[in-house]
């Protein structure tokens, strides 16, 4: 997880699309330590929410993680 979030928010964006449902934006992002892996995104177009997430490499999906509910904190202090 630490590693899709990392390309969340500080990978390259290399695509980026509305599905055709119109429920849920599409993104995949470039994995700054790694550019032969991406994070493929599903966000919820009302929440933001992350929806799912799979991280590729060469290719290859080594995980694919679905979420009901996501929030994501910026506030380390709020525990």
């Amino acid at each position: 997880m630490p590693t899709i979030l990392t390309c969340c928010t500080t990978g390259l964006l290399l695509e980026c699309a509305l599905e055709a449902d119109g429920a849920e934006l599409y993104a995949e992002f470039e994995n700054p330590e790694n550019p032969a892996c991406t994070a493929l995104c599903w966000f919820d177009l009302t929440t933001h929410g992350l929806l799912r997430a799979e991280l590729t490499c060469e290719g290859q999906t080594l995980v694919t993680l679905t979420f009901d509910s996501f929030l994501l904190d910026s506030d380390p202090s709020s525990g």
